[in-house]
């Protein structure tokens, strides 16, 4: 519950974010941000001074952040240190936390007398239980610092943990170039000024102590030394979580390229690289065949698109001669495609066939009608003596 409260009450880019404190049938937990890169220990040993500078600086910055508040995170070490998808440090992991301003709450987190914390960064002051302040804090980024510069600590080879204690207490911190010849000599004096046993000696803030790294930074690199300052995911560590492999990364990623012929071994040991056999060139046909198979095919497209202009243009243009209004014959009795049909026998001649007209004509003046002609072939009137009545009379 108090790891929750201090941790959300920090908000800074350098201080992992803490959403919600939370129990589980009588289990309290806390949820905080997903950092799939895991911890700074598989880069521990492995870095440039660029990227040196750029973990100092995020941790430093983090812990200024808290140092403002009051609280003193007393358990700092690559494993509390998260690497975010963009190369930058997070700090984690305040369970341990204590609160120097006493103004603020009402009692300490620990008890003055008591050690809680990790003997291979602890100051001498929290290893003896005095009291801690921000200055406990620089000193475990002093043995940080000296870790990522030799790739060791100078109390690792003791196993017992009492006795790591004691050479914390009493013995001084060796120099990183003694560890490493290869350590820059200002960055080796930075860090035994962070470690020095005096809590007193020791700069008076992370705001300050990052001042005199980034002089000594830019002096030796250049004030661009930012841009090879993030950390890179390492290629085939297994100290990484499977997932960070998968995870989209801002940084810098050192893959070397892989040759092309070795990886298709790789994937199809069994399987030999045949070549394809090449194709038999394609026979030309001769001009004269080409030209006629064009000739054909556009005979062809005439054909067919005059087929199709006589066909709509047979249905589409009213040709088809209409009856005269009241008129009931049956289809047999039309005339046929040849002309119109002759009168019958017998009939008078100036009383001919109506010529064919149109709706409008057929309004203005009906057509005669003309009388019956004998039953004979030529009759194509139908069966119902209706349809020669006049209106109104008998058949």
């Amino acid at each position: 519950v108090r790891e929750a409260r201090m941790a959300g009450s920090l908000s800074h880019p350098n201080i992992v974010t803490v959403y919600d404190y939370l129990a589980h049938e009588g289990t309290p937990y806390i949820a905080m941000e997903y950092l799939a890169r895991g911890s700074l220990r598989p880069h521990v040993g492995g870095v440039s001074l660029a990227q040196l500078g750029g973990v100092l600086e995020s941790l430093l910055a983090g812990l200024s952040r808290a140092h403002a508040d009051g609280i003193v995170h007393r358990d700092l070490k690559p494993e509390n240190l998260l690497v975010a998808d963009d190369g930058r440090i997070k700090i984690a992991d305040f369970g341990i936390a204590t609160v120097t301003d006493e103004l603020r709450f009402a009692s300490r987190i620990t008890v003055t007398g008591t050690t809680i914390g990790t003997p291979e960064y602890m100051a001498p002051e929290q290893a003896m239980g005095k009291a801690v302040g921000p200055a406990t804090d620089l000193y475990s980024v002093g043995m940080i610092a000296l870790e990522l510069a030799t790739g060791r600590l100078p109390f690792d080879e003791e196993e017992s943990q009492i006795a790591v204690l004691m050479r914390q207490i009493k013995q001084p911190t060796p120099s990183a170039r003694k560890l490493d010849p290869d350590v820059d000599p200002a960055i080796s004096d930075w860090i035994e000024r962070m470690v020095v046993k005096d809590p007193a000696r020791r700069p008076p803030s992370a705001a300050l102590a990052w001042t005199e790294l980034e002089e000594i930074l830019i002096e030796r690199l250049g004030a661009r030394w930012r841009r090879d300052a993030l950390l890179a995911l390492p290629v085939g560590d297994a100290g990484l979580p499977d997932e960070a492999a998968a995870t989209p990364s801002t940084a810098p990623m050192a893959i070397a390229p892989t040759p092309l012929a070795p990886l298709a071994a790789t994937i199809l040991p069994s399987r030999p690289v045949v070549a394809a056999a090449p194709r038999p060139p394609r026979a030309r046909v001769p001009l004269v065949r080409r030209v006629t198979r064009v000739r054909r095919t556009l005979l062809a497209a005439v054909l067919v698109g005059g087929l199709a202009f006589a066909a709509l243009g047979g249905g589409g243009t009213g040709a088809t001669p209409s009856t005269p209004a009241g008129s009931s014959r049956s289809g047999a009795g039309l005339p046929s495609a040849a002309g119109p049909a002759a009168p019958p026998a017998g009939s008078s001649g100036s009383t001919g066939a109506a010529p064919v007209s149109g709706p409008a004509s057929s309004a203005a003046s009906p057509a005669p009608r003309q009388p019956a002609p004998a039953s004979g072939v030529g009759d194509s009137r139908s069966d119902d003596p209706s349809d020669d009545a006049p209106d109104g009379g008998e058949p």
